[in-house]
């Protein structure tokens, strides 16, 4: 069964926020219908369509907003787009933690990478599901051993 706003309820209300403050005041003049393209977090690039609403208020008033109405999936990203960045980012992370004085085990230490990567750039780590830590350990200690 498919519905006629596409994915717009996997869509976050930030997320939804975000693309409204790309769009133009909402008005008299403003066209029936508005796209923008955002990235999700979970979905990857999407296309949001925003339709021009009015409200009368008490027939004095009239308020013009812009109300999400349709979304479509444009690009997800796979793992093997986001290797070469994850190890860039080890090499980065782990050289720093060395200056820093932390000897971690193997593990422990790719653990809290991925937690740092999470506030980072979270869309990029949803490319690593289903387990996104031991992609990552199997990467690191393939491609980024000294």
């Amino acid at each position: 069964m498919s519905s006629t706003n596409g994915c717009l309820g996997r869509v976050t209300g930030p997320e939804l926020g975000a693309a409204l403050k790309t769009l133009p005041p909402a008005g008299r003049e403003s066209a029936a219908t508005i796209t923008a393209d955002i990235d999700t977090m979970m979905l990857g690039r999407v296309r949001l369509t925003y339709a021009l609403t009015k409200s009368n208020m008490h027939r004095w008033a009239i308020q013009y907003f812009w109300s999400p109405v349709h979304a479509e999936v444009l690009s997800t990203l796979s793992p093997d787009e986001v290797k070469d960045e994850m190890l860039e980012r080890w090499l980065r992370w782990s050289e720093d933690r060395l200056n820093e004085g932390d000897v971690s085990t193997l593990d422990t230490s790719v653990r809290a990478f991925y937690e740092s990567l999470l506030h980072v750039c979270p869309m990029k780590i949803h490319a690593l599901h289903p387990d996104p830590v031991a992609l990552l350990k199997k990467w690191i200690t393939e491609d980024a051993q000294p």
